[in-house]
């Protein structure tokens, strides 16, 4: 028998993620939106008032824009997925809501070293968070080390690494 445990949302975590958003929306400038949007998710990490989910979502947003070099629109991008799914509830596991954020931050990245950056953090923050499941953490953990080796081509790994997430996305029982 498969138990999963569905990812616990607060009103606060919410809250911090819509305006945040809204912050985002607002800017007219890459570099402020992800200012803003960067923001709204430290805000939400440090707050007593979230759940453990919506922190460990957070700190995988946070983390996947905090990459020497990375485009301010990738970045901004990545992280508003993050806040994206604290403020729609994304429901499912953990290990899935991780997966689900990886994958919607992949997609609009312009440039395949930020997308690799994004897809290895996403498996990063799955192998390490303790709820993943353990066919999660194996999935996230096999990518992780295939692409983590020296001479692949950042586009080949973006593209097996965003493979992975997609995998751990569908095989939520």
């Amino acid at each position: 028998m498969i138990t999963v445990n569905t990812v616990q949302y607060s009103p606060v975590g919410a809250s911090l993620a819509r305006g945040a958003m809204r912050s985002y929306d607002a800017s007219n400038r890459w570099n402020d939106a992800d200012r803003f949007i960067g923001s709204g998710l430290q805000s939400i990490i440090g707050s007593g008032d979230v759940t453990a989910h919506e922190k460990a979502i957070a700190s995988l947003g946070w983390s996947m824009g905090n990459h020497t070099g990375m485009a301010y629109q990738n970045s901004a991008q990545a992280r508003r997925a993050a806040a994206q799914a604290i403020a729609s509830a994304c429901p499912g596991s953990i290990g899935h809501v991780l997966a689900q954020v990886g994958i919607d931050a992949y997609g609009p990245a312009n440039r395949w070293n930020d997308a690799d950056a994004i897809t290895g953090d996403a498996l990063l923050a799955i192998t390490e968070n303790p709820e993943s499941s353990a066919a999660q953490k194996q999935l996230a953990h096999s990518a992780w080390d295939q692409t983590n080796v020296g001479g692949i081509r950042y586009e080949n790994s973006a593209r097996t690494r965003y493979q992975a997430l997609q995998q751990i996305a569908q095989e939520e029982p």
